[in-house]
């Protein structure tokens, strides 16, 4: 019998607390969603805080973005092309899109790191890291104020 009277007030707190669950209110949702990859895993859609001229290699595949306050940005992502190719890729692309690629480039084990500025961009970055079967790149870039 004692048990009914410690059951029935909980089962009515619970009850008074509700049980149903909402969406959470617009400030508190996830991050935004990773734009849709077509069948072939190419991107079809890229965050619209991206510069077009930045080169991304046909088969990139996005798997990460971030927006950090109003003037720094990262985006990341995997290709299958050659270490080596797109090394080269991105030292002559930049170029070609008149962004001021340093020398100052950075090498180690773990990866490759290509710095540019221009074009309205204070500092940028590509770094290209070697994971199995492709290669993972991180761009991040801060625009100038």
């Amino acid at each position: 019998m004692s048990r009914i009277y410690i059951t029935l007030p909980l089962a009515a707190l619970l009850f008074a607390c509700g049980g149903e669950t909402s969406a959470p209110a617009p400030d508190q949702t996830a991050p935004a969603a990773i734009p849709s990859q077509d069948e072939a895993g190419s991107i079809s859609a890229l965050p619209d805080w991206f510069p077009e001229d930045i080169y991304l290699p046909q088969d990139f595949r996005l798997q990460s973005q971030q927006k950090i306050g109003t003037r720094t940005f990262l985006l990341g992502g995997t290709s299958s092309q050659s270490f080596e190719a797109l090394k080269e890729a991105y030292d002559r692309e930049l170029e070609a899109s008149g962004y001021d690629v340093r020398q100052a480039t950075r090498s180690d084990e773990n990866g490759h790191s290509i710095f540019f500025s221009g074009n309205g961009l204070e500092s940028a970055q590509v770094w290209l890291e070697e994971q199995g079967d492709v290669r993972k790149l991180r761009i991040d870039f801060s625009r100038e104020t």
